[in-house]
Formats: C-alpha cells, sequence, structure tokens
C-alpha cells in the first residue's frame, strides 16, 4: 500500500524577537496505516511538507530564508513520551532537512534499528519576496520511504512518526 502523509503550514508568530512555529496535525491518504491492521510488507510513505513562506499575520515583517528548517523525520516504536519529546528537539536544530532515528537512506535496512530505509528525498531552492529575505538553498520538502517488515520486535501498530520543518513546524503521528 501506498501512504501518504502531508504536513500543513502552520502558524507562525513572534516571540522576544524570534520567529516560533506550531504543533500541527497531519493529514493522511487513503488513512492511517493504523486503520488497516498497521505496517505490512511492501507498505510505502511519502511525507510532503507545506511551508508558511508568507505568514499573513507578520506581514510584511516575513521571516528570513535561514529561518526556514527542512523537513527532518524519525521513526519510533512503542516511545514514551519522554523519548518522543527528545527526537522533536533533535529535529528542530537548523537544517536543510534530514532522518534521524529509525530511518535510513541505505539501500538496504539493519532490521534492528531501521523501521524505514530506502529513503528518497525531494529539494526545491526558493528565492523569496522581497529579495532581502534570501534564497532558501536545496530545502527537503518531501521523503519517499520502504516500511522494513524484518525489523526485529517491531509493533507495527505502535509506530510514532516524528516531523521538524518549516518555520520551525513540529508534528507527530502514530502509524
Amino acid at each position: 500500500m501506498n501512504y501518504f502523509l502531508t504536513l500543513p503550514q502552520g502558524a507562525i508568530t513572534v516571540n522576544r524577537g524570534q520567529f516560533v512555529g506550531s504543533h500541527t496535525v497531519g493529514i493522511w491518504s487513503p488513512f492511517n496505516p493504523v486503520h488497516n491492521n498497521g505496517w505490512q510488507e511492501g507498505d510505502t510513505l511519502t511525507i510532503v511538507a507545506t511551508f508558511n513562506l508568507y505568514p499573513e499575520n507578520l506581514a510584511p515583517n516575513f521571516p528570513r530564508a535561514f529561518e526556514y528548517v527542512g523537513l527532518s523525520a524519525a521513526a519510533l516504536n512503542r516511545p514514551t513520551r519522554e523519548r518522543i519529546n527528545q527526537v522533536i528537539g533533535q529535529l528542530m536544530r537548523p537544517s536543510r532537512g534530514t532522518v534521524a532515528e529509525g530511518i535510513t537512506e541505505n539501500s538496504t535496512p539493519n532490521n534492528a534499528t531501521d523501521i524505514f530505509y530506502n529513503v528518497v528525498s525531494e529539494t526545491e531552492t526558493i528565492s523569496l519576496q522581497p529579495s532581502s529575505r534570501g534564497t532558501i538553498q536545496n530545502l527537503v520538502y518531501q521523503w519517499k520511504m520502504d516500511y522494513n517488515s524484518n525489523y526485529e520486535n517491531v509493533d507495527p501498530m505502535d509506530i510514532e512518526l516524528i516531523f521538524g520543518y518549516g518555520d520551525p513546524m513540529d508534528t507527530e503521528e502514530q502509524a
């Protein structure tokens, strides 16, 4: 099955001179794997992040290019709230986008650590307006990955997907 998860643009505010994003809720298509007996062999996941490049509430003082965080992703099996919060903190560090715990770009997974593997990114370079805001170089906005059904001791009904992206936004999805 091919699953798609869209991460919507969130609200951006300013706190003590710094841009602050929000927590968003992903939109699954055709549905969350939890509603189909969990992840199965042959499943793929495509995640797309939507960036709020021109937040209306901040016009005309929009964030500069360096404020934006590319799509970063991690996957945990049977996680605790504490562990989820730790990973969210790691993913919100400035980057153009990366994969972290539980996900690998390797074409062959390590069955003890990789819930998803064979990850491929899509990037874009975006010139913001006005030009004084700069250009976002090679921003990762999408990841496509395969589920590792051979992951040791996996509970396919208790996988937590965690994302950091945008300006900066974060989300987590039990899938």
